[in-house]
């Protein structure tokens, strides 16, 4: 395609350098003389076309006639392994064991005096400290007839051990309440109990200070308050 432009350019050269030349005036007396003839340029040959080699094409694979067989096989590739990560195992944490608490017996209510004569001596038995004429006694409940001498200072009543007045009635807390003895008087103090307790029929919501006679509710057990001075 360059050699033909050159081609049509060198034409173009050569047909622009001829209409110059006819155009020119002749010299001397300003009328044109005959014009002479030049002779003509010699044909320019053209440059032969550069042709360009013909790519060579892959000859199509013809499979139609080819039956399973014949037909190429090509290797399939693998897949590529996928990642195996550690499963973590989750932490196994012991369960809380809840303590077991030893049930009470059950004794009938309004049965009267404990018939066991150990645990009526037990009752009346001091605890340490400097024993009082202050007397609480049980008038109604599982443990009516019982009998209990306060000691000076902090008296505690409830179902749990190590409680002076202890009782056995189920509707009393483990500590719920407690009688501070402080010579001849007495003032009960309610400990946070689940039922409360009441003095003559009225709930304890602040100390109080018992007098010889006063009734004590706490649960389902009376109490009744004496002084033996």
């Amino acid at each position: 395609m360059v050699v033909n432009i050159i081609l049509i350019l060198m034409v173009i050269g050569i047909v622009v350098a001829l209409i110059i030349v006819r155009r020119k005036p002749q010299a001397g007396g300003g009328q044109a003389g005959p014009r002479t003839q030049r002779p003509a340029a010699p044909p320019t040959r053209a440059a032969p076309a550069v042709q360009k080699a013909p790519q060579s094409r892959p000859a199509p694979i013809r499979t139609a006639g080819l039956n399973r067989a014949q037909q190429p096989v090509y290797p399939q590739q693998p897949a590529a392994p996928q990642p195996v990560y550690p499963q973590q195992q989750q932490p196994i944490y012991p369960e809380p064991q809840q303590p077991v608490y030893p049930q009470q017996p059950a004794v009938p209510y309004g049965v009267g005096p404990d018939p066991c004569a150990q645990v009526a001596a037990s009752s009346m038995a001091p605890a340490p400290g400097k024993v009082s004429q202050l007397v609480v006694e049980v008038a109604g409940g599982p443990d009516a007839g019982r009998r209990f001498l306060l000691v000076q200072g902090d008296n505690h009543l409830g179902r749990a051990q190590g409680n002076h007045v202890r009782l056995s009635d189920p509707s009393v807390s483990s500590s719920h309440a407690i009688l501070r003895v402080a010579g001849s008087s007495a003032t009960i103090f309610d400990n946070a109990s689940t039922n409360g307790a009441h003095v003559n029929g009225e709930k304890v919501f602040e100390p109080r200070t018992l007098r010889s006679g006063d009734q004590i509710l706490v649960g389902k057990t009376v109490l009744l308050f004496r002084s033996e001075g």
